[in-house]
């Protein structure tokens, strides 16, 4: 099912139609894919073929990154620190941000690394910072390359987004 989502979504062997790859996304969702799941919370985040819903975006990634699903549950803390579909949470934000990392998710690790840095819902740390974006460097991200480098030279780098 979630195949035939996918080649609805991108238009892969068959005419490009977000309807019907919503639909198809829906009922893998409903037998617990994944990806399907995952690829709904994006659709009601976008608005991609459904009407916009933060809250129903949020549901999804809940429902994924309880599931296990790494990506869900790093939007999922994502959601809880923006207050994207939720009432904002910054302690919930981070507690999904932290068990993201620990399925491998590198967005995860940087997100908590720029936390860290910048003490977003945590007291600035640059050495929690540093494990982070560590993390997340090994986990192959450029950006986190690139707050390791800003942090190791405060003076000449730019300052870290907010």
């Amino acid at each position: 099912m979630h195949e035939v989502a996918y080649a609805y979504d991108l238009g892969v062997g068959v005419a490009r139609d977000s309807r019907k790859a919503i639909r198809w996304y829906r009922k893998a969702a409903e037998a617990g894919h994944l990806g399907s799941i995952f690829n709904l919370a994006i659709a009601y985040e976008e608005g991609s073929g459904v009407r916009k819903s933060l809250v129903r975006a949020f549901r999804f990634y809940r429902r994924g990154a309880r599931l296990g699903d790494a990506a869900c549950a790093s939007n999922l803390g994502l959601a809880y620190i923006e207050g994207s579909g939720v009432d904002p949470s910054a302690r919930n934000g981070l507690r999904w941000l932290r068990i993201a990392s620990s399925r491998g998710d590198s967005k995860a690790s940087y997100n908590l690394g720029l936390a860290y840095e910048i003490g977003h819902g945590v007291k600035p740390d640059t050495h929690r910072a540093k494990f982070w974006y560590n993390a997340a460097s090994r986990l192959g991200s450029k950006k986190a390359r690139s707050a390791l480098s800003r942090l190791a030279c405060p003076k000449t780098a730019k300052r870290a987004p907010r």
